[in-house]
C-alpha cells in the first residue's frame, strides 16, 4: 500500500495584495489532528512569517467535526525563508495556553479509549514530526 495522508477538510482564505499574501483562518482537519495557521508569505521577498496550530485530539471525526476539541496543543512559528524555513515552538503561547485553561488531563484525552490508542497516538504525533527541524 502507498503511504498517504489523510484529511477531511482544509480550508485556506487569503488576500494577496502587492505581493504580500495574508491568511488568519487556515485549517486543516483529520482524524486525530486539528491544524490552524494564521501568518502572511511575502512572495517577492520569498519570506515566511506564521503561526501553526497542531493540535492532537482524541476524536476520529475529521469532516462536520469541531475544532474546539480538547487536546494538546503546541504552537509552532515557521520564519525564514522559502528555500530555509525555520521551525520552533511557540513557548511563549504554550505557556499562556496553559496558565489560561490548564494541561489537558490524559483521560480526558483518550475518554477510556485504553493504552492501546495511546500507543496509537504516539506513533502517528512520531510520524508528524519526521522530517522537522527545529532551528534557533
Amino acid at each position: 500500500a502507498r503511504p498517504r495522508t489523510e484529511f477531511a477538510e482544509l480550508h485556506a482564505p487569503f488576500t494577496i495584495t502587492g505581493g504580500l499574501l495574508k491568511t488568519s483562518d487556515t485549517r486543516l482537519l483529520s482524524p486525530l489532528l486539528r491544524v490552524q495557521a494564521a501568518g502572511k508569505a511575502d512572495l517577492v521577498k520569498e519570506d515566511i512569517d506564521l503561526r501553526v496550530e497542531p493540535k492532537l485530539v482524541s476524536s476520529l471525526k475529521g469532516q462536520g467535526d469541531t475544532m474546539d476539541r480538547s487536546g494538546v496543543l503546541i504552537p509552532v512559528l515557521v520564519t525564514g525563508t522559502f528555500s530555509s524555513p525555520k521551525f520552533r515552538p511557540d513557548l511563549q503561547g504554550m505557556l499562556k495556553q496553559t496558565l489560561t485553561r490548564g494541561l489537558p488531563k490524559p483521560e480526558d484525552l483518550l475518554k477510556g479509549q485504553g493504552i492501546g490508542k495511546l500507543k496509537e497516538l504516539e506513533e502517528k504525533a512520531k510520524g508528524l514530526l519526521k522530517g522537522f527541524s527545529f532551528g534557533r
